[in-house]
């Protein structure tokens, strides 16, 4: 497996690129970076100098199984993985231990959560349950739906993440900060800023894994290359309607949401 490791003084907004012959960054080039600091950390994007980074804290419960699946997955896009980390850990022995005590991508892993959402508008949805099913941003495009790819577009993500339905945890707003964020046509990252839901989609995550339809890139809860069937996997789709009426928030309508459903899945 090969990836390229920083000295201790470089830092991902570093330029130039130590490891490429022009010193430039580019696709071909993605970053890894252990944090030690905020231990909890989890967060990801494009730099100015065009290298995407995903910043993983050192505590995160899966950590070397994300680190793994996040090495794989590049090396099969034929980029160049660049991992920042202390010169106290021994990465080599480390990468080496996570790809051994990585699982099948078809197992069903302790941290794999039972339901995954994807969030989006009430446009979107009435073509969802027409096509029956979610497709992604590249086949949507390919249909002639010139969607904008908030991720591919405006915050620097790798082109080739348009290929894949993306599925965040129950617990996760970002979802609907997408929702939000599309009906303003630009980022909005303020989990309490009022906006007008869409619908919350709820997936059978275990069983998209036995299935063998998901895909493991270490950075994504999970996802699904270019298209996945409602049936048999979506177990409910909540929308505002399912409230009274009420200013909503994405932290708000997740938690809502949230608890309706599980209430829903116990009462069945």
């Amino acid at each position: 497996m090969k990836y390229y490791k920083s000295s201790a003084d470089w830092t991902p907004a570093a330029a130039p690129n130590p490891f490429s012959a022009d010193g430039r960054y580019g696709p071909e080039w993605i970053c890894f970076r252990i944090d030690v600091i905020n231990r909890a950390n989890c967060c990801c994007g494009g730099g100015k100098n065009g290298l995407f980074t995903f910043i993983l804290g050192a505590d995160t419960p899966d950590f070397k199984c994300r680190l793994a699946y996040f090495l794989r997955y590049n090396q099969r896009q034929k980029r160049n993985v660049i991992i920042s980390c202390p010169e106290s850990i021994d990465l080599d022995t480390f990468i080496e231990q996570a790809l051994a005590e990585t699982p099948d991508k078809n197992h069903v892993r302790p941290t794999d959560p039972r339901w995954v959402v994807h969030s989006t508008t009430l446009a979107a949805w009435h073509d969802i349950c027409q096509d029956g099913m979610l497709k992604s941003l590249a086949l949507l495009r390919e249909e002639g739906n010139q969607t904008i790819g908030l991720g591919i577009d405006k915050l620097g993500d790798p082109p080739d993440f348009a290929n894949y339905v993306m599925l965040g945890s129950m617990e996760a707003v970002s979802p609907e900060i997408v929702v939000a964020s599309r009906e303003e046509n630009q980022i909005i990252d303020d989990t309490n800023r009022p906006y007008v839901p869409g619908v919350r989609i709820y997936i059978d995550n275990h069983l998209i894994i036995r299935d063998g339809l998901t895909v493991r890139d270490g950075l994504h809860n999970t996802k699904v290359r270019q298209r996945l069937p409602l049936s048999p996997y979506m177990a409910a789709a909540i929308t505002a309607k399912d409230f009274p009426q009420q200013m909503w928030r994405p932290r708000t309508f997740s938690k809502a949401a949230n608890k309706l459903f599980l209430e829903r899945r116990i009462s069945v």
